[in-house]
């Protein structure tokens, strides 16, 4: 399939995933974090509703993109061999994800990097996903940089494919073996390759640790304030977001030691309905009242599994930005008030919505 202005927004981002970061890049469509619009909109629908009205232009603007960006893609495995001894590997993501966990060797892209890179030297260009590496690629192929490339896949294939102890984030799979920052990102979620922990979810504490290893980290990680059993998970809930990329390998280290199924003790678990009052808590005090603004809410629609599920209503219900809304804000206060989650889930019927909201800003954080 190719792009044109008659293709939804759907249809484009099968083909062309950074198509957002390109349109805001050029359009000022949407921001760097959320979409600006709904996926069954039609390009030219999104283009004049933000003041855009070359809409061929446009398209061959993404197509062009497209292209290059599909050009400077380099293998997770053939990063060594691009580099070589002298090429730079660069961070374009935040300087709040690069604190937060960083493959090792690369530098964060600010000012003073970008007037110290030459031209003539290899420079690989990572983000989280791969989806944002693309517009900094345009801007130094701009000014003369010719040995380019992007990470295929971005830190997160990075993880998976050749470093599993550097942590996951932003992503909602376990993998056994690996851990994944949550979307409260002081926590990190450690996945065992057995169900070890065979009652309720239980928490553990400093002045609680109940097993040996647990003591061994509160002792190794000063910051470290509860641990959350959960079947084969572990979750790592610290006062801080900071330096995960050091911290999670001492965790992985002690939770190897870990075998044969436990039994923990019922005070330290709390029972479902307790969760579920809690998560309708946490909706009503701190979610709805910032949903409010866009005519929006949420509300529990079940909790299964130890899965928080999640109705989105008025101008929620099917709006563009609802997997990001979804999926990192509100998943980050439920993880924060309730650490024993093992998911927050999206089940609104989106294809049903009457009034969605469009923006043109996107819906505010929570």
């Amino acid at each position: 399939m190719t792009i044109t202005s008659q293709s939804t927004m759907a249809e484009i981002l099968a083909v062309y995933p950074g198509a957002p970061m390109a349109l805001f890049q050029r359009y000022r469509v949407g921001s760097r974090e959320k979409y600006g619009f709904g996926q069954d909109e039609r390009l030219q629908d999104v283009l004049r509703r933000h003041l855009v009205f070359d809409c061929e232009g446009a398209v061959g603007y993404l197509l062009e993109t497209l292209e290059l960006e599909r050009s400077l893609e380099v293998e997770p495995a053939r990063v060594g061999a691009f580099l070589g001894e002298v090429g730079a590997m660069v961070d374009v993501r935040s300087a709040e994800e690069h604190a937060m966990v960083r493959i090792p060797g690369s530098r964060l892209l600010d000012g003073r990097l970008a007037g110290e890179l030459r031209p003539d030297v290899p420079v690989l260009l990572y983000c989280h996903t791969g989806l944002m590496s693309g517009a900094a690629a345009r801007y130094f192929a701009a000014r003369g940089f010719d040995r380019l490339a992007i990470l295929r896949g971005g830190i997160e294939a990075w993880s998976r494919e050749i470093e599993p102890g550097v942590p996951r984030y932003g992503c909602t799979e376990d993998v056994p073996g690996t851990c994944r920052i949550l979307a409260a990102s002081e926590q990190t979620r450690f996945t065992l390759f057995a169900e070890i922990f065979l009652n309720r979810p239980a928490t553990l504490s400093r002045e609680a640790p109940l097993f040996p290893w647990a003591e061994r980290l509160f002792r190794a990680v000063p910051d470290l304030l509860r641990l959350v059993l959960v079947r084969s998970y572990v979750t790592a809930c610290r006062s801080e977001s900071a330096g995960w990329g050091e911290v999670a390998p001492v965790i992985a280290a002690e939770l190897r030691s870990l075998r044969e199924p436990v039994q923990v003790a019922a005070a330290a678990a709390r029972s479902e309905a307790c969760l579920r009052s809690e998560v309708e808590r946490l909706l009503a005090e701190e979610v709805n009242p910032a949903l409010s603004g866009h005519r929006g809410s949420a509300e529990l629609a079940g909790l299964r599994d130890l899965v928080a599920e999640i109705r989105m209503r008025g101008g929620c219900h099917g709006c563009g930005s609802v997997r990001i809304t979804v999926g990192t804000e509100i998943a980050r206060v439920l993880q924060r008030g309730v650490p024993e989650l093992l998911g927050v889930r999206d089940v609104t019927r989106h294809e049903t919505a009457a009034d969605p909201y469009r923006g043109p800003e996107p819906p505010p954080e929570i």
